[in-house]
């Protein structure tokens, strides 16, 4: 009986006739659909098609579509999809300088379809094992934030006082004095200032973590959707948002904690590898602009001197 080989989903790109119908007529394992080198159709099919692996061959000189992978590489990266290259040695070489860093592995010929199919296979399980491995870091730092917030909540809940009626003395000079408002303007007065950090790298948020909670309360969030439904909940004095991030980005999520009457006011700050001026200027002077940005790596004395500066 032959060997039974889990299934995959094979996006192929390039015009090698050879290499195409190895994928389509050799390998059964594979389900392959072809598409064009434009962004716009690389970008259709990933949504819909799901692939695991996306391959690209070409043939002599058919080389203008590789110029225009780097682009796709950044979704394909994201997606936790591998980009895989099959041609000679020479047509591997002249890919690798026209698109540095943009293939993932390079299948140089000659080849057999069974050695095809067991690079593909590998790369896949390889690529799977690291998306499995962020989504559990993810996660756990989800599941740590929810335990933090329950133990906010728990803390806060053991801090008020049962009896609701109000105790009241006598003073000579200021007459009646509210002892219940006096305790909480005394508990706010020492209570952190707090700081909600969103970023979808998790040793990122552990990181800062590490820096501000020594002089504030912190809480974390993986994403902006996360972040959104916390501020809907929970208070916070100022936000650390990251700039890129999957899904929803800092802007997104800037516009919409522009939007709710609730946070519209609150210092919010973006933590960023954009260098470039032009892009920070623009944001800058955006309608939903932020109070300032901080550029990655995070440096812990200029962190904490730029929150004390907007919330003390």
């Amino acid at each position: 009986m032959a060997e039974k080989h889990e299934e995959f989903r094979i996006l192929m790109a390039g015009d090698n006739k050879t290499v195409l119908d190895m994928f389509f007529n050799n390998i059964k394992s594979f389900e392959v659909q072809t598409v064009s080198t434009r962004h716009e159709d690389i970008m259709c099919h990933l949504k819909y098609f799901h692939p695991d692996a996306f391959v690209y061959t070409v043939v002599n000189d058919s080389y203008n579509g590789i110029k225009k992978m780097p682009v796709a590489k950044q979704e394909l990266k994201k997606q936790k999809v591998p980009f895989i290259f099959i041609g000679t040695a020479e047509e591997c070489n002249r890919v690798d300088s026209m698109a540095p860093g943009v293939v993932d592995i390079y299948i140089q010929k000659p080849f057999t379809v069974e050695k095809i199919r067991e690079k593909v296979e590998a790369i896949i399980h390889v690529h799977r094992e690291e998306k499995e491995e962020e989504e559990r870091e993810k996660a756990a730092a989800q599941a740590a934030l929810e335990a933090e917030n329950k133990k906010i909540e728990e803390e806060k809940a053991e801090a008020e006082p049962e009896e609701e009626e109000k105790n009241i003395v006598e003073d000579e000079d200021i007459g009646e004095i509210d002892i219940d408002e006096l305790l909480k303007e005394v508990k706010a007065a020492k209570r952190k200032k707090h700081v909600l950090v969103v970023d979808d790298d998790p040793g990122m948020l552990k990181v800062i973590k590490a820096h501000l909670s020594e002089k504030y309360g912190v809480a974390t969030a993986v994403s902006g959707k996360i972040a959104l439904n916390f501020l809907e909940k929970k208070d916070t004095d100022l936000v650390l948002l990251d700039y890129m991030m999957p899904e929803m980005d800092g802007p997104a999520v800037l516009k919409e904690i522009r939007r709710n009457p609730k946070t519209k006011h609150l210092p919010t700050v973006f933590l960023t590898g954009v260098t470039d001026r032009e892009k920070i200027l623009e944001l800058l002077s955006s309608e939903d602009r932020p109070q300032g940005y901080i550029i990655k790596p995070v440096e812990k004395d200029k962190l904490l001197a730029s929150i004390k500066n907007l919330i003390g």
